[in-house]
């Protein structure tokens, strides 16, 4: 059992003039084992005064090991209630000025989790439901402003959201050649405030060696994908994404990235080409609205860690 306060002062000052509060959090954190098997823990974040006061995060967890064989079962759940951020109630820029007050953002998560570190297989099963869900959103410019002006404001749905997410891994390794997978399946039921591609897929097949015993090295590509969603717009002012009126919703093609590493003790190299299928399909992409996403490029590092 720990218990803990923490107490934060915040000072804020734009154009509309300067600000200064405080919040005081009470943090406590349960846990219990029953046996090398079965473990829970319980951790509590409560703001008891200031200007955030009511805002909490209660979280719980349990934990269940089989065997090595069989895996590991997780249970997990957490309510949050929360304050919006400063950038929703409160902007001062060129094209973008609002002082508004939004309700607390609540927002309730139930999981499952299994993992076998024996099969390479992982699995999660999320829930979440969402009230007061805050957002940024095109607004009508009476100014009739060009497209990359284009202004937005915050906007908090009233009704409840749900959100299903559906998460498998599953790796496969045949000698040293290895083939590492990820599926995401995941489901809104408001795709205009809360839009998401309901698959998104990542697959990397590579190789993996070890060079005259000192360097450990990998050589393989990476291969993502998602089905077509109502992609965002930027704001490049407010530095914020946000749905715009149109709701333009774009193909979707794989997206292919050639890679090699080597690790020679404390020194990390890599390599990589990435979206090499440009010349052949598709041209170019997008993830986000008027902002293709870059061309086929090389890109390489070093990491060396260094000891006294």
């Amino acid at each position: 059992l720990n218990l803990g306060f923490q107490n934060d002062l915040i000072w804020y000052a734009d154009s509309l003039g300067s600000e200064f509060y405080q919040n005081s959090m009470v943090k406590g954190a349960l846990g219990y084992q029953f046996s090398d098997r079965v473990n829970i823990d319980a951790n509590v974040s409560q703001i008891v005064v200031g200007r955030n006061a009511g805002d909490f995060l209660y979280e719980a967890n349990a934990d269940i090991n089989f065997s090595e064989r069989l895996g590991k079962l997780s249970i997990g759940a957490y309510s949050q209630n929360k304050s919006p951020e400063m950038a929703f109630e409160r902007m001062q820029y060129t094209y973008h000025q609002w002082n508004t007050a939004f309700e607390k953002s609540k927002t309730q998560n139930l999981s499952f989790a299994y993992t076998n570190k024996f099969l390479g297989f992982s699995g999660k099963v999320d829930y979440f439901l969402m009230d007061n869900y805050l957002y940024f959103k095109e607004v009508n410019n009476p100014d009739n402003i060009e497209t990359l002006l284009r202004q937005i404001e915050p906007a908090q749905y009233g009704s409840p959201i749900n959100l299903l997410k559906v998460t498998i891994g599953q790796n496969f390794k045949f000698r040293r050649f290895h083939l590492d997978n990820l599926v995401v399946y995941q489901k809104s039921d408001v795709n205009d405030i809360l839009s998401i591609p309901e698959l998104y897929t990542w697959h990397s097949l590579y190789y993996a060696n070890m060079l005259y015993k000192v360097m450990d090295y990998r050589i393989g590509f990476d291969m993502k994908f998602n089905t077509p969603f109502r992609a965002p717009s930027y704001a490049i002012n407010a530095s914020q994404f946000y749905y715009d009126n149109v709701g333009t919703e774009f193909s979707t093609y794989p997206i292919v990235d050639v890679w090699a590493t080597a690790n020679i003790r404390r020194v990390n190299l890599f390599i990589s080409y990435n979206f090499v299928n440009q010349f052949i399909a598709p041209k170019g992409y997008y993830s986000v609205r008027r902002y293709p996403m870059q061309d086929a490029n090389i890109r390489f590092g070093v990491s060396w860690k260094f000891y006294d």
